[in-house]
């Protein structure tokens, strides 16, 4: 069964928000698009169902098709190497993936690849019948576009994070946006995070090697930070607060 995320906001509690307030530039979050618009999930809902298993890169910057997203989660990059390198986006559910290539280039091939980060379900229109639908709708189209301008800071913000942020920074940033989609449990110790990302394609999508990336896990492991369950990270309530101290400390 395809892994769960709830749709949510970044609230002025959001566990990133807090931690890293000063040093957001354009967006709340890096890479985590909000949800598109609510009305598109029944414009998709007799489309055909896809299912795209966990770690599986696909390139869908040539395919002429809109994707919406029921379940998982999806981190995007460019390129069409065979590695993932310098993620650029993570689409939840209720998010749009290939619906900016289709509004924006129709009919144009770009260098986009994208790697499931957990068992993912998607509803596949043709690109075609997507800009048909816009055009009918103007309204729909114009909340699309004012969405998608915001999806752009979040892309544009966590590129400077890959670009800019050392290692251990990348890093903590990452855990923590991932914690955005973990469901609020006020008694929990532990917070587990549901994807089934293996380290290699951790460091992949924040540009750093395994061996770097294995060395930090390692280290805030030692130091109560996280722990790891059935091949699962799992970070401690107070991962937020007690890594931005540790962070700061470093520098």
């Amino acid at each position: 069964m395809a892994a769960q995320f709830p749709i949510m906001s970044a609230s002025s509690t959001s566990a990133f928000i807090q931690a890293f307030a000063s040093d957001r530039i354009y967006a709340s979050l890096p890479w985590l698009l909000e949800p598109d618009d609510s009305a598109f999930e029944a414009f998709f809902l007799n489309c055909p169902l896809k299912e795209i298993s966990a770690h599986q890169i696909f390139f869908f910057g040539g395919q002429r098709q809109v994707f919406y997203i029921e379940s998982g989660l999806i981190a995007t990059c460019f390129g069409r190497g065979d590695t993932f390198d310098r993620m650029a986006s993570l689409f939840r559910p209720g998010t749009l993936l290939g619906a900016p290539k289709a509004v924006l280039h129709p009919g144009k091939d770009m260098p986009l690849m994208a790697l499931a980060l957990s068992p993912v379900s998607v509803r596949v229109m043709e690109e075609a019948a997507f800009i048909k639908l816009l055009e009918q709708d103007r309204d729909l189209k114009l909340r699309y576009l004012m969405s998608l301008a915001k999806h752009h800071e979040r892309q544009i913000e966590g590129l400077l994070v890959c670009g800019v942020d050392p290692l251990p920074l990348r890093l903590a940033k990452l855990l923590i946006v991932l914690l955005e989609l973990v469901p609020e449990d006020a008694d929990a110790a532990w917070k587990r995070l549901t994807i089934d990302a293996r380290v290699s394609e951790v460091a992949e999508l924040i540009h750093a090697t395994r061996p770097a990336v294995s060395k930090v896990l390692n280290a805030w492991e030692k130091q109560g930070l996280l722990r790891r369950q059935d091949g699962r990270l799992e970070l401690a309530c107070d991962f937020p607060e007690r890594i931005r101290g540790l962070l700061i400390q470093d520098e």
